[in-house]
């Protein structure tokens, strides 16, 4: 679906049931989401948060209160975005959580993809990869694009995970063939 290519930002906002929140938790969810997103119609996700309840900010009355608590008169559901936080209270500020490194580590795959899949669009670029190469990064991103989908479901991060390192370091490789082909 190429969405990173996309003008307008049309991003993924997370808005499970209760009932299916518990499979929004999962790892590997913080982990998929990005390289999901952009191999669809879309640019991105929202509605991520940090840890709500730490006191972070200043009232009127100069008193440090949690962003949940800046509106008390707000009802908490509404704060509530039932996803655990990408940041959490560090003795000298936010910290990051694995999901945060997670996200990381999954918006770097997805640069590395972006990078082929644009060599991939070009005609001209195209034709500097010549045919095996190109039929290889083809492959090899509809391969992760099928792991990916599969991934996403209940059943699947078990079989997604078993092959991440595999997959990441054929992606990574991947990128730098194509890039000493292109002269970058």
């Amino acid at each position: 679906g190429y969405g990173w290519r996309r003008k307008e930002l049309v991003c993924e906002f997370p808005r499970t049931s209760f009932a299916a929140a518990g499979a929004v938790q999962l790892l590997h969810h913080a982990y998929l989401t990005w390289e999901r997103n952009i191999t669809a119609q879309q640019r991105g996700v929202g509605r991520l948060i940090g840890d709500l309840t730490w006191p972070a900010m200043k009232d009127s009355k100069g008193q440090l209160r949690s962003i949940s608590g800046r509106y008390p008169e707000s009802h908490k559901g509404q704060l509530n975005v039932r996803m655990n936080p990408y940041l959490a209270p560090g003795p000298d500020g936010a910290v990051s959580t694995v999901r945060l490194e997670m996200v990381r580590e999954g918006l770097q795959e997805c640069e590395a993809r972006i990078f082929i899949e644009d060599a991939l669009l070009d005609p001209a670029r195209k034709a500097k990869l010549g045919d095996e190469l190109a039929a290889r990064c083809q492959k090899i991103l509809d391969a992760r694009y099928r792991d990916i989908q599969a991934g996403l479901a209940l059943d699947g991060p078990m079989a997604f995970c078993h092959r991440r390192v595999e997959r990441n370091a054929e992606l990574f490789n991947l990128a730098a063939e194509v890039a000493a082909k292109l002269g970058k």
